[in-house]
């Protein structure tokens, strides 16, 4: 397999590295009993959700990693097919439970409007992007369906990039960002995500490299 292969599924597993050990970290606070104090108590108060919600997330970024290796995405491999069902069903999970920890959960004193709107819409877009990509392979439009897959995991990655968006708001700015600016930087994390794909799907990239979105 190409290098560049290699070094994009390495580039990928780091950006789920974070939320998967922030999440691991969760998990394990609710088992052991952690003492209930005003950041955790609403995951005490439901821990059902929030629990599928990393369990889902984390596989999800993890397994979908792998959907990029190009010996595993050849039309129809029957191992691309069936990680792909696990990984599309841990992404529609990953979503609905993103929408109701964002509608129900008690939001957190730093969590702005702007920033519910934002989970909201970028939940919705990502259970979009998931159901027109299993749409487009029961259709058998692969590209189509590769479009919508790379659409949704970039979306899910969010997590992972708004880490470095906030790391270098702290770099450059010298202190921790306001309300409003920490809502905006989490939103570039997302909008930053899907630029990149969509930079990638652009006509005269794919001829430049035809060997990332080709089989």
């Amino acid at each position: 397999m190409n290098r560049k292969y290699y070094g994009l599924l390495a580039g990928l597993l780091a950006l789920n590295i974070i939320p998967s050990i922030a999440g691991v970290s969760r998990l394990y606070e609710l088992l052991q009993g952690a003492e209930i104090n005003a950041e955790n108590a609403r995951f005490f108060a439901a821990p059902f959700p929030i629990i599928l919600h990393i369990i889902s997330s984390s596989s999800f970024g993890l397994m979908g990693a792998f959907q990029f290796l190009p010996g595993l995405r050849r039309p129809f491999s029957r191992w691309h097919q069936r990680m792909g069902k696990l990984v599309w069903g841990a992404g529609i999970v990953s979503a609905l439970t993103a929408l109701w920890l964002t509608l129900f959960y008690p939001t957190m004193p730093q969590d702005g409007p702007l920033l519910i709107y934002l989970r909201l819409i970028f939940s919705l877009l990502m259970l979009f992007a998931l159901t027109q990509s299993v749409s487009a392979i029961l259709q058998r439009k692969v590209t189509l369906h590769r479009r919508w897959s790379m659409r949704a995991y970039a979306i899910a990655l969010g997590g992972g990039t708004q880490v470095f968006t906030h790391f270098a708001w702290f770099v450059f700015a010298g202190a921790m960002p306001t309300e409003l600016y920490r809502d905006a930087l989490m939103g570039l994390g997302w909008v930053f995500n899907l630029w990149v794909v969509e930079s990638l799907l652009a006509p005269h990239t794919i001829k430049q490299r035809e060997g990332f979105v080709s089989t």
